[in-house]
């Protein structure tokens, strides 16, 4: 089992369903964002130390996973930083007798998408 290779499956599933819903002016909610990423970023991490485990050579090994190990701590705390304030609450509100999502973004002005 290659588990790199069914996160990229997986991606290309929710990228085409995004970009069907896209066409038809629709959209997924926030959370199915959310937890595809999740999903994606720890099947990736996942699949590299698989590969990487997979190398025959002790020396080239340990040097490709220390040397991960670094990249992947300097790049949480950048992925923490954009999550934090990527992050766009949503309600769901009756307007005009209809039921929307309100997409709520901002940071010194406020908006609301529908």
């Amino acid at each position: 089992i290659i588990i790199l290779l069914d996160i990229i499956i997986y991606t290309l599933i929710i990228v085409t369903l995004y970009l069907i819903l896209y066409f038809c002016k629709l959209m997924f909610r926030e959370w199915i964002y959310i937890v595809s990423t999740i999903i994606i970023m720890f099947g990736f991490i996942v699949g590299i130390i698989q590969l990487l485990l997979k190398i025959k050579k002790k020396i080239v090994k340990i040097i490709l996973i220390s040397t991960f190990i670094m990249l992947f701590l300097i790049s949480t705390s950048i992925i923490y930083f954009f999550g934090a304030f990527g992050y766009t609450p949503e309600h769901v509100v009756e307007k005009d007798g209809q039921k929307f999502v309100a997409y709520v973004s901002g940071f010194k002005r406020t908006y609301v998408n529908y």
